[in-house]
């Protein structure tokens, strides 16, 4: 299904204060309710798909909605009222009326209120005027996905395509964005955090440059985070692999910082390297804890292929990612170049174990892809599930040899006492080989998985999808296909309460 990126119409339950909300109603209680429209229509453009009582969202082709638009909303109820409104995609109200005839411009919406006649209760509509330069996106549904809305922000390596913006998206299952915000950089690791609130990445010429937070109703920017010098006094950017926040509320926030560092043991003298430093700051972004990687730095244990290139300015580490585990508080840090994952205590920073890459204190079982190297590499996104379950994105990606399998996702039950990790789940992009740069796995409470595939281009000659779910059997349920050139770094799904607030989902 194609879907066309001008206009879009959502359904949903229980009425908000935030017009964004899309909660899903089954069949029985569609058919039973009087706050629901039997059909929808306007008087230039087509719904697509077309109208039915169960569908929520839809696309509308050109022209875009005018003045001389009529919007034709008819009840299942023919004594409920049906009112519209008009706002701003972030649901700032422009105006109120019950007018049929109203103009949108680009970034604005109609929400179109159906309230039962005893005025107990309504369900929302949303009609809303997306930019010309949105991300086409197509959407294939083999199987039931959860409910909730996947999130995403679509970028390319170099400069964009014209016609094609940067943006960060709220896409529901049918591929339709129900919010969007315009980036003019780097706008990586979009998704909730606790509490409610959303959050990204941002390095950008003109818009915020740091971990920003914005409000999970008014989409305003709450906060931007930086990280702090390092204990020793050294500069320190943002990274912009991953940003979170803890329940506390306190950032925890990756940061680069240069160094200079004595390798003549290696024949090349002072050579600036560059430290990933993972620090938790409190509310007046004072440093809480600091962890280096130049705790754990060892030539020895990076591939060949980059000992061979070192010079000023090296990143040995590429941290990518940074998870608590729920067993005991503790952080677990992905290194990408030593395909290492590290458990580090969260009061000490000393390294409890090491899995996978050159040094790893486990010994894989289960894992007989026939490669050279066990377990995972160049790896992404390592997410503890507790109960000693750990997630990960394989890249597959073996630096020095070049030899690969295929990207995929895998759980591991870790055994601390026999240092085994024995493969408990996976699924495979069979025939798209490594994955290059990005990718994430996200557990669904439901046990459904959702898959980021980063800059994965294509399976088995064609188009890669952007995401993936599959369910508890590791079927895929649904997928989505950005345009080529067009990838996302990571992907998330969530859902809202009955409320309207996001709910947190690690």
């Amino acid at each position: 299904m194609r879907l066309i990126p001008l206009l879009f119409l959502v359904a949903c339950g229980p009425k908000t204060d935030d017009p964004a909300v899309d909660e899903t109603d089954d069949e029985t209680s569609a058919a039973d309710s009087g706050t629901l429209l039997s059909s929808l229509k306007l008087s230039e453009g087509t719904l697509e798909p077309t109208f039915s009582s169960t569908q929520r969202n839809y696309g509308v082709g050109a022209p875009v909605v005018t003045s001389t638009t009529e919007i034709i909303a008819t009840p299942v109820d023919p004594n409920a009222v049906v009112t519209i409104e008009q706002a701003t995609i972030d649901g700032v109200t422009i105006a109120s009326s019950g007018a049929s005839h109203v103009g949108l411009a680009v970034d604005q919406q109609l929400v179109i209120t159906v309230t039962a006649a005893d005025g107990a209760s309504s369900s929302t509509y949303f009609l809303g005027v997306q930019p010309g330069n949105l991300p086409e996106m197509t959407v294939e549904t083999p199987g039931e996905a959860d409910p909730g809305y996947y999130f995403l922000s679509n970028f390319t390596f170099g400069q964009q395509p014209n016609g094609i913006g940067r943006y960060l998206l709220i896409v529901d299952g049918a591929g339709v964005p129900i919010w969007w915000r315009s980036v003019d950089g780097e706008g990586f690791d979009f998704r909730v955090q606790p509490g409610g609130d959303l959050s990204y990445i941002g390095q950008s010429p003109t818009l915020e440059h740091g971990g920003v937070v914005l409000d999970g109703s008014t989409h305003a920017v709450v906060d931007v985070w930086h990280p702090m010098t390092t204990q020793e006094g050294n500069p320190n950017d943002i990274d912009v692999h991953e940003f979170r926040l803890l329940k506390n509320g306190n950032p925890l926030i990756l940061g680069m910082s240069p160094r200079s560092a004595d390798l003549s043991g290696e024949g090349l003298g002072q050579v600036v390297v560059l430290d990933n430093i993972l620090q938790e700051l409190d509310a007046g972004g004072s440093r809480l804890f600091e962890w280096s990687t130049e705790e754990i730095f060892d030539l020895d244990d990076l591939p060949q292929a980059f000992q061979n290139g070192i010079g000023d300015g090296f990143e040995y580490a590429h941290v990518n990612s940074i998870d608590i585990d729920p067993d005991d508080d503790n952080f677990v840090i992905s290194a990408r170049f030593s395909s290492e994952i590290y458990k580090v205590d969260a009061d000490t920073g000393d390294v409890l174990w090491t899995l996978g890459g050159p040094s790893s204190d486990f010994t894989f079982v289960g894992e007989d892809r026939g490669l050279t190297f066990d377990g995972f590499a160049g790896q992404h996104s390592a997410r503890a599930l507790g109960d000693g379950r750990l997630l990960v994105f394989d890249n597959a990606l073996d630096f020095d040899r070049g030899e690969t399998g295929d990207c995929r996702y895998v759980e591991y039950a870790l055994d601390t006492n026999a240092m085994t990790a024995t493969l408990e789940r996976s699924y495979v992009q069979t025939g798209g080989g490594f994955c290059d740069a990005a990718g994430s796995v996200q557990r669904l409470a439901s046990g459904h998985t959702v898959l980021g595939w980063g800059n994965l281009d294509q399976v088995n000659g064609k188009r890669a999808p952007a995401i993936t779910e599959v369910d508890e059997n590791d079927e895929v349920v649904f997928e989505l296909f950005l345009p080529e050139t067009q990838w996302s770094y990571r992907a998330f799904k969530f859902d809202r309460d009955d409320t309207g607030k996001w709910i947190y989902t690690p």
